[in-house]
């Protein structure tokens, strides 16, 4: 059964199916292992916060043609957390010694995601990114006073359907990464977390969009990208430096159970082969398990 979602890392294409295997991954170790998954805790941090871990949305490229898509996935990320789906993600944690002796005490990922707002930026780094020049997007839209440098916060690069990443749509969907994990500058001496999305629609609608091409929520889109976002979002979360969340192969929570979806309620489209398994606020959503 798959109950955790997936290396430092990397969302694989759908089709054909890949072999995660060649993700990146921070060291494992033996201790705190949930049964059943290979998942160990490595002793590194998790990201769990009193009010919950914040998300900051950086849209990158062209959107002023795509605006409902865009607010199809802000009212995505702004009521996952609380969700039955994200609370999955509760059961992981990180350790510390408690005061006066050598009992490890637990602290738990909450149940609790904020969304904070989101910031533009309109090819600055022209249309085909790189992993560095993805961190730089972020670096410039908190340099710039449009975001603030956040401990405890993921920060979602989101590109239109006419960007390219290196390596997007053919070995990966999107990933997750950190200041510390990548061995990149922190800022303000925070370290960054961060991740990349990218629109599949137009170029990678095949490979990264499981219920194409049929739509969800009303954007295709919009679809894939909620999908990739709830998988790197758990990612970061339960293991945000590579030292965490893990198993021996490299594999995060949300790999283990990529590109699967369980058992779905019916959408009331007898011609839709794929019906949504979550609804937040209304709105179909296909999200693969945790």
């Amino acid at each position: 059964m798959c109950f955790v979602q997936g290396a430092n890392a990397t969302t694989f294409v759908a089709r054909p199916a890949s072999d995660p295997t060649s993700a990146t991954a921070g060291p494992v170790a033996p201790s705190g292992v949930i049964a059943s998954n290979g998942i160990s805790c490595d002793g590194g941090p998790i990201i769990n916060d009193g009010p919950g871990v914040n998300a900051y949305f950086i849209w990158y490229g062209n959107w002023s043609s795509n605006q409902d898509a865009q607010r199809i996935r802000v009212k995505f990320i702004t009521h996952v957390g609380s969700s039955s789906y994200f609370n999955i993600n509760t059961t992981y944690y990180s350790q510390r010694a408690r005061a006066g002796g050598d009992e490890r005490g637990k602290d738990f990922v909450l149940n609790r995601v904020r969304y904070k707002r989101s910031a533009s930026d309109e090819y600055s780094h022209g249309v085909n990114l790189t992993h560095y020049s993805v961190y730089l997007v972020v670096w410039d839209a908190i340099s710039e006073g449009q975001l603030p440098a956040d401990p405890n916060a993921v920060y979602f690069v989101l590109t239109s359907p006419d960007m390219n990443e290196t390596g997007f749509g053919i070995r990966n969907c999107g990933w997750h990464s950190s200041s510390v994990s990548s061995g990149l500058p922190t800022v303000s001496g925070v370290d960054i977390k961060y991740a990349f999305v990218g629109d599949a629609e137009a170029q990678f609608a095949y490979s990264c969009i499981w219920n194409y091409p049929t739509t969800m929520s009303g954007s295709l889109g919009a679809d894939g990208m909620a999908n990739i976002i709830a998988h790197e979002l758990s990612e970061s979360v339960t293991d945000p430096d590579g030292t965490s969340w893990v198993n021996p192969g490299g594999q995060e929570v949300a790999d283990l159970c990529a590109w699967t979806f369980g058992a779905a309620y019916h959408s009331g489209s007898a011609g839709d082969p794929y019906p949504p398994n979550l609804v937040l606020e209304g709105t179909p959503h296909l999200i693969q398990e945790i």
